[in-house]
This record gives C-alpha cells, structure tokens and sequence, in this order.
C-alpha cells in the first residue's frame, strides 16, 4: 500500500512538471513544446503506478491515441506472447478494455481492431476462439458515435474496421486461419 502511494505522488508530482513547464514555454512563444514527451513520461509513469505487465505494456503502446498507427514490429511481438496462456490472458483482457472505450479515445478502439484483425491472422488460435466468444463486444461497434473537435466525423473509420473484422469471417470461422498460422509457426 506504501509503495502505491509513492508511485502515485511521484505520478501527480511528474503532471505538475510538465503542465508547469508547457504553461512556460507557451508564454515564451514555444507551443506544445514537450506535447509528445509529456503523453510518452505520462504513458510511461501510468503503467508503473499501474503495475501493468510487459504483455500489457505493449497493447497499450499498440493501441495508444497516438495519431499513427501501430508498428508492425509490435504488433508481431504481441502475436508471439499470444502463444504464452499468461500472456494471451494479459493481452485480450487489454484489447477488450481498448474495444469498448469510447469518445475521444475512439483511436484506442480504432487501433484495439488493428490488432485484433492482426492477432487472429497470425497470433494463437485462442484468439479467434476468443472473438467468437465476446463477438457481441464487436458488434456493438456497429453503433460507435464521435465527432471530434474540427467536426469530422471519425466513425467511418472504426466501422470500417469493425466490418473487416466480422464480414472477412475471421471471427466467425477459425477453420481459415490454420493456413496463416501453421506458416507462422514454421518461420
């Protein structure tokens, strides 16, 4: 219990620095100087004072509101650890958590899809098993509403996701899958 408090004054203490030193530089003329910095010392501190795993670590970098999308790198090192049970627990646990944010978080989504159309293609069988299981949790998607604030419009782009996922038939037929993944498991 001790320890978690430290961890999260040593959090609050590392916002106020930044929020401090951007409210500075903003005066002196420099805009969002340490944007990026702050949001990767912030990503950063969250998943100490959080405890979360490497598995975890990763999603949460794969899926993070950063405005690019997830590297492809990661993204396979995530399909390996889903052949580990403790890390496949680790990492759908996250991804569900990403797939049913919502509002300005709509790229956690957008991104928790990415990946997940990723996963079933080259991760652990148990992941498409997984999607059939909480399919109800993508189909939900089909109602996802946000509109950020220049006015777009940026459903389009999680529905579009949502339908690669559900109508290539990966979730609902696992039987396709065995190809990819047996040429996987040789490389």
């Amino acid at each position: 219990m001790q320890a978690y408090c430290v961890k999260r004054i040593y959090f609050l203490h590392c916002i106020f620095v930044l929020t401090v030193l951007n409210k500075l530089l903003s005066v002196v003329g420099i805009q969002n100087f340490c944007g990026t910095m702050a949001l990767s010392v912030r990503r950063n501190v969250m998943n100490v004072v959080r405890n979360y795993t490497d598995a975890e670590i990763k999603v949460r970098e794969a899926t993070s509101n950063d405005p690019w999308g997830p590297s492809s790198s990661l993204m396979s090192e995530i399909a390996d650890m889903t052949y580990n049970v403790v890390q496949f627990t680790e990492i759908m646990t996250m991804i569900w958590k990403r797939i049913n944010d919502h509002g300005k978080n709509w790229r956690h989504v957008y991104k928790a899809l990415v990946l997940l159309d990723y996963l079933i293609k080259t991760g652990s069988e148990r992941v498409a098993t997984q999607c059939k299981e909480n399919i109800f949790a993508i189909q939900t998607l089909k109602d996802f509403q946000f509109i950020d604030r220049d006015v777009k419009d940026q459903v389009s782009i999680v529905l579009f996701n949502v339908s690669c996922v559900l109508v290539r038939g990966r979730v609902k037929n696992s039987s396709n899958l065995d190809s990819s993944q047996n040429k996987r498991r040789t490389l």
